[in-house]
């Protein structure tokens, strides 16, 4: 599951299809200059390289953040559960580690049992409460909402439960969605924010937010 905000394209497909175009071009130029039975041996040995490299070891049903940074074409990070900072914001879920993958094709997924990813390529250019209510949507996925609406429910309560969702929080992060196509798991942006609102309606404040500060103590004279 992930929170499908917008289709972004992988670029791993591209950067295979690179490669392959780059190698095809370099074993042209080297085939030319041999003889015939160098040829063929060496196009024997780029057909079994391609196959290899084409079928290579498939990544675990349930694979570790250590499986997952290890196949998924590099550039990935581990950071372990408690540790994840965002705009200065320590953020956790449960015992779950996060993955910064700068390849993944969305801002964030929690696709595999034992991790959440973030793409912080995109995570990184929204407002600081769309970055929190990212991260806490896939992690409400974890904690048992199954659906999308319900994650995104979760995300809202505990924003406003923490403190670092406003009103203007939500906002921003009804605007980030409001282009948001529906599909099989998800509604459309702008059915899902209206659902946002009733939940932040719903959702309890921490006493703090509605505390208002006592005047400093006068001086005994």
């Amino acid at each position: 599951m992930s929170t499908m905000i917008s289709p972004i394209k992988s670029e791993t497909c591209n950067t295979w299809n690179r490669a392959r175009a780059l190698a095809r071009a370099a074993a042209a130029s080297r085939v030319k200059g041999m003889k015939l039975s160098h040829r063929w041996l060496f196009l024997q040995s780029l057909v079994l390289a391609f196959t290899a490299m084409a079928a290579g070891e498939p990544l675990k049903r349930n694979p570790t953040p250590e499986d997952y940074v290890e196949r998924n074409g590099g550039g990935a990070t581990v950071v372990p559960a408690d540790r994840l900072v965002l705009d200065g914001h320590r953020v956790s879920c449960g015992q779950w580690p996060t993955v910064l993958d700068p390849n993944l094709n969305d801002y964030a997924a929690s696709t595999y049992p034992q991790f959440i990813i973030l793409n912080m390529r995109y995570v990184g250019k929204v407002p600081t409460a769309v970055k929190l209510w990212i991260y806490s949507h896939e992690c409400g996925h974890k904690l048992g909402a199954p659906d999308e609406n319900k994650a995104d429910c979760f995300a809202i309560r505990r924003g406003r439960s923490a403190g670092w969702l406003t009103p203007r929080g939500l906002d921003q992060v009804c605007s980030f969605i409001s282009a948001g196509r529906p599909d099989r798991w998800h509604p459309a942006g702008p059915e899902r924010c209206a659902l946002m609102r009733e939940c932040y309606k719903q959702a309890t404040p921490t006493p703090q937010m509605n505390s208002i500060p006592l005047p400093p103590a006068k001086p005994p004279q």
